[in-house]
């Protein structure tokens, strides 16, 4: 099939596809626990991966943006099969990691560190996904898989980290003592000196007041509020005023015509034709080394018998196609085993039986993954009957207008791999994972990088019984922006623990809550869709008019905020004047376009 050359840029060389070939073809005896082969090929994968960051100047200590860097991933789930040389393998990976001197510091998944949530959501490109993983990597990371920001997730985080920033000197160098508050609050406390902060953590499901130094605090239910100095509260998880976005998707091309579309069909092999033959079932990964997800298996066998016969096949394979008059037979995540039973009729004399069997992706985790097998383990056959299946489709299209990312809905197709310009963008399947019922993944992304100005060439190898028919070509943005803060929310953390007085800055009284909207780079607010000041009904999802509504809502919010690329609107019955209800507590909810 395609030969893809691939690497991982996660520090992870002993559960990924490289460590797992490494094992069947370098003859490890025992994996993820200490040899010398072991060794000699960790050291020499993650020395070319760190020397790759330097020579670009990537690490923080050069100038770069990475501030951080990870060996091992969760390693800790199956550090107790190794038992005793299983923490020997950490200390080793550990020190291995640090002599690589990149000048940031290094984490360990799930072991004594834990490391923040992944930021940068991404693809699987070609076939570097691990078995049964979608294309898409954490799409709903802070930075999504386009690169794009997704609100809230981004401005929340951008706040804790102002928050921690403000409260580092006392948490790098105060010893930790932990205060009960009540039942279920506690507060963690770091004191030097002068210096001291802390973090009131309230654990039930229902706002509290508690004491802490003296002083009253409102805690709302489940969260964390930060005080920096011990004293003035400037972040709480559950009240954070940032911003919600919205992903627009706008299809600029439709491969809609058959007169766009060239069909291959791929020949079933039979016995006679191969090149590789055994007298027992070739274990797949070791037999294709990596180069394809499909092995076929084909025998040849003659019959007596005329009459109907039953054809049975066990594999470990994730996909099984059998070219006798039955279907194919799909495995799980859970079930790696999949079996296939067909009643077929075969001719007298000699008969041929072709079974293909597909990989979707490596196994990636657990212990002793040296052991894994793929492939058929068993058939039994009296009969037989082939029909093609496997085609391949090809059309090309035109690199779509502007800067936004490109994707291609695949929605209309089985299984298969798609390649654009020769670069793989992933295996494409319909798996049902969301409560709708609709499938997990549709859209694969395509690089502008792959594209060019004209004439790119899309390339699919389809499995099933795709319709190409219903591919379209989308570009993605985030066009809408939302706000939804109430007068009890704190206000933005100051970017610096003082002001220029000397004081706390989060103690200026003349800092207030506010909605802060941003459209992306090279847009502005082009429309208000929605604004009340009051108790209004919904969120950022849907919107209604609810009491206490200020009629000078709208009015206020598209003078502040029309024609700009960003806005901030403080949230106050002095902002808009028109108090419909007096000493109730309100919130401003506002919905707007970007273009």
């Amino acid at each position: 099939m395609h030969k893809v050359y691939m690497y991982a840029l996660e520090l992870d060389p002993s559960s990924r596809v490289n460590g797992l070939m490494g094992v069947y073809h370098c003859g490890y005896m025992k994996f993820q626990a200490l040899s010398t082969d072991l060794i000699m090929n960790h050291s020499k994968y993650a020395k070319k991966i760190v020397d790759m960051m330097k020579s670009e100047k990537l690490y923080a200590s050069q100038g770069g943006p990475i501030i951080l860097s990870q060996i091992e991933n969760e390693y800790t789930l199956v550090e107790p099969a190794f038992h005793e040389k299983g923490p020997s393998y950490v200390r080793w990976a550990a020190k291995m990691a640090v002599g690589l001197q990149t000048g940031v510091p290094w984490i360990m998944c799930k072991q004594d560190d834990a490391p923040d949530p992944v930021y940068h959501g991404g693809t699987n490109f070609g076939r570097t996904a691990s078995e049964y993983v979608t294309t898409s990597y954490y799409d709903e990371a802070p930075l999504d898989e386009y690169g794009l920001i997704r609100q809230p997730k981004w401005g929340h985080l951008k706040e804790l980290h102002a928050a921690i920033k403000l409260s580092s000197k006392a948490l790098l160098s105060g010893p930790q003592n932990i205060l009960s508050l009540g039942r279920l609050q506690q507060a963690y406390v770091f004191k030097k000196s002068e210096e001291c902060t802390a973090f009131l953590v309230n654990y039930e499901k229902r706002d509290v007041k508690v004491h802490f130094q003296n002083v009253a605090y409102e805690l709302p239910r489940k969260s964390i509020s930060i005080l920096p100095d011990c004293k003035v509260i400037v972040f709480n998880t559950a009240k954070v005023s940032t911003q919600y976005n919205t992903r627009s998707v706008i299809s600029r091309k439709k491969f809609d015509s058959i007169e766009k579309w060239e069909e291959h069909k791929e020949d079933i092999p039979t016995f006679l034709k191969t090149s590789l033959r055994a007298h027992t079932f070739l274990e797949q990964m070791s037999t294709t080394n990596d180069t394809s997800d499909y092995l076929w298996y084909t025998f040849r066998f003659v019959n007596h018998d005329q009459t109907a016969q039953l054809l049975n096949v066990h594999s470990n394979g994730h996909v099984l196609q059998a070219f006798v008059n039955g279907g194919s037979a799909h495995g799980s995540h859970q079930n790696r085993g999949s079996s296939l039973e067909s009643n077929v009729t075969l001719r007298i004399g000699p008969n041929y039986i072709s079974l293909l069997s597909a990989m979707v992706g490596f196994p990636d985790s657990g212990a002793h993954l040296e052991r894994r097998v793929l492939g058929l383990r068993r058939v039994r056959v009296q009969g037989k009957d082939f029909t093609n299946h496997a085609w391949g489709y090809q059309a090309l299209f035109d690199k779509p207008a502007g800067n936004d990312p490109v994707a291609l809905n695949l929605g209309s197709m089985g299984k298969g791999e798609a390649w654009v310009n020769g670069e793989s963008i992933g295996r494409y399947w319909v798996s049902f994972h969301t409560s709708e019922g609709n499938p997990s993944q549709t859209r694969y992304h395509v690089p502008r990088s792959f594209l060019k100005p004209k004439d790119n060439l899309l390339v699919l190898l389809e499995e099933e019984n795709g319709y190409p028919l219903g591919i379209s070509l989308d570009t993605i943005s985030r066009t809408k922006v939302c706000g939804l803060v109430s007068e009890s929310h704190l206000p933005p953390v100051c970017g610096t623990r003082h002001d220029q007085s000397g004081e706390i800055c989060q103690r200026n009284p003349d800092r207030r809550p506010n909605v802060q909207l941003q459209c992306p780079p090279n847009s502005t607010i082009s429309k208000i869709l929605f604004a009340s000041f009051g108790k209004p009904s919904g969120d950022c999802e849907s919107q209604a008019l609810g009491t206490c509504h200020s009629s000078n809502s709208r009015a206020i919010v598209e003078k502040e905020c029309l024609g700009k690329s960003k806005c901030s609107i403080i949230v106050s019955s002095h902002s808009f004047g028109d108090d419909q209800c007096p000493g109730i507590p309100k919130a401003l909810l506002v919905d707007a376009q970007c273009a």
